[in-house]
């Protein structure tokens, strides 16, 4: 997805998007009502599952079992988590939905008229298009196992290197790190390598 989109995920997940209930809890004296139905006060919850303009957008998108599972979350951690273990496709859709009206709340917010259940469709179709056209397979099959330093026979130290090399510059760097068996540091160093 687009860094914009990343980035907007990132402030929901963390809890720091300006909703209006937030706002007020912070001292401004707003009102707190939600800008596109009017009713209630927008809290998260409210602003992106609740709402009925919302509710519109995930039936009309084919979503809405998506949207009942994600009210079931209890923080936006939670949130978040359930999202990313949907399937691709459905991953990506909903970051899009999530993302584009946030942006509608936002026109209407400053008095902007809000786009059709169809325009915001078809605007979610067509990212998730271009998103999926930029997944790329992976060359290698990566392990999904952490690997961890593990320490050496007593009284023993130990050497961990690794290196680089871009066959286009002709450059490469390199790096080692020297332990004893509790892990202690005992040496490290990096260098650059150029062949011009």
């Amino acid at each position: 997805l687009p860094r914009k989109v990343l980035y907007f995920l990132w402030r929901i997940t963390t809890y720091s998007l300006l909703l209006r209930t937030k706002l007020q809890r912070r001292g401004m004296d707003i009102d707190t009502s939600c800008p596109r139905c009017f009713r209630y006060d927008e809290d998260d919850g409210h602003c992106f599952l609740k709402c009925k303009k919302v509710k519109g957008i995930w039936r009309h998108a084919l979503l809405e079992h998506i949207r009942l599972r994600l009210l079931e979350c209890p923080d936006s951690f939670k949130f978040m988590e359930e999202i990313l273990e949907l399937n691709e496709e459905e991953r990506l859709k909903t970051c899009i939905l999530l993302w584009l009206w946030w942006h509608q709340r936002n026109k209407a917010n400053v008095g902007d008229r809000l786009r059709s259940n169809d325009e915001i469709c078809f605007s979610i179709n067509h990212y998730l298009v271009n998103a999926l056209k930029n997944v790329q397979p992976s060359k290698h099959t990566r392990q999904n196992t952490i690997q961890r330093w593990t320490p050496p026979p007593p009284r023993i130290m130990k050497l961990n290197t690794d290196g680089a090399f871009q066959e286009e510059t002709h450059s490469g760097g390199w790096g080692f790190i020297l332990r004893n068996d509790i892990g202690a540091l005992i040496a490290a160093g990096e260098g650059t390598y150029n062949t011009y």
